[in-house]
């Protein structure tokens, strides 16, 4: 989306939360994928974009988190 590509039409929040049940994803996994994705995103691109793909990362993840625990621990 940040680089004006439109095609993924998959349920990634379903597909984390089925994962879930399988496995518990805690938060130690989502700290770990936010500091990879990070570190990533500023190797590759910088200020706006870059800024905006971390912050954006940040707030779904976020919300993952909530709807992961609406289903039972984390």
């Amino acid at each position: 989306i940040l680089l004006g590509e439109t095609e993924y039409e998959g349920n990634a929040m379903l597909k984390h939360i089925r994962l879930h049940k399988k496995k518990p994803i805690e938060e130690v996994h989502f700290e770990r994928w936010l500091a990879l994705w990070e570190k990533n995103v500023y190797a590759l691109y910088e200020g706006k974009t870059a800024d905006e793909a971390v912050l954006r990362a940040k707030q779904i993840a976020g919300l993952m988190k909530y709807k992961i625990g609406q289903q039972g621990t984390l």
